[in-house]
């Protein structure tokens, strides 16, 4: 716990020291809400292209070849396409995201002050407020991503994700502006304001939820994934193989994240499961 509570200081002391050198002329300080999302925004983006950059490396010089998934990329248009709008949404749309959740849950009373808690809290509550997040995110993931696939909206919206029928990390983010409000922002930030998360589990709960997105895009199954202890490393990428594409809904399932346990529940897990019976009785 000293270690723990010596890099949590060592970060809000960096903290207090760029709010410092932010103030306006008359000396006072940013507002918290800009600090709240800088803070939020960068730990997520730190997240994002590191675990994005390695995978992009591996590919490139052909590393982990045999845990490749798919030998054949997609298109090099798509991915150009999918870079410059993750960008656009990362530099615009983060900003404002974050910025107007802050806003608006201060109104309705939560406690926003992730960042400015000194003292961390014991190992236990880190550890019961992530399976906290775990299952409220994986729930609301499934229910908002199944939605999306309904054939009354899946082309107005989820077909953009699903243009990448063969997976790339960079595919993680790249989706329609509702869906990645709706079926990936507020699943991700809601158990934080609704369990009152410290700053250092926000942290954690970052790395472990924006990690796992971009490692389920990836393309890869590596055995030893820190992820593959929660989910099968290969059911995104079937969801993505096996079902919605740009010309049709498809009845793939496995619409769940971090867990299996609503597809199992609902028994939409059942073409992923056929297909790896199929694959293994070759």
């Amino acid at each position: 716990m000293d270690v723990l509570q010596s890099i949590w200081s060592s970060t809000l002391s960096l903290t207090e020291s760029l709010e410092a050198i932010a103030t306006n002329t008359n000396g006072t300080n940013v507002d918290v809400n800009l600090l709240f999302t800088v803070n939020s925004m960068g730990f997520h983006l730190v997240t994002f292209w590191c675990t994005l950059g390695f995978y992009v490396f591996i590919s490139h010089f052909d590393l982990f070849r045999k845990y490749k998934i798919n030998q054949k990329p997609p298109k090099d248009s798509l991915i150009s396409e999918a870079y410059r709008h993750t960008i656009i949404v990362q530099t615009i749309g983060f900003f404002a995201t974050y910025a107007y959740s802050y806003f608006f849950s201060t109104i309705i009373g939560m406690d926003m002050d992730f960042y400015s808690r000194s003292e961390i809290p014991p190992i236990y509550i880190h550890v019961l407020h992530i399976i906290g997040c775990i299952l409220f995110e994986d729930c609301m993931f499934y229910w908002v991503h199944r939605t999306l696939h309904h054939k009354s909206i899946y082309a107005k919206i989820h077909k953009q994700h699903h243009k990448f029928t063969i997976n790339h990390p960079i595919a993680a983010e790249y989706a329609h502006p509702v869906e990645g409000f709706f079926g990936n922002f507020l699943p991700f930030f809601l158990p934080q304001i609704l369990f009152g998360l410290h700053g250092s589990t926000v942290i954690l709960w970052t790395l472990l939820r924006v990690a796992e997105a971009v490692d389920g895009h990836s393309g890869y199954d590596i055995p030893l994934s820190p992820f593959n202890l929660l989910r099968d490393g290969a059911r995104h990428d079937f969801h993505h193989t096996h079902g919605g594409g740009p010309d049709g809904v498809g009845t793939t399932g496995v619409f769940g994240s971090l867990l299996g346990f609503w597809d199992w529940f609902c028994g939409t897990d059942k073409p992923f499961k056929d297909y790896v019976k199929q694959k293994k009785a070759k």
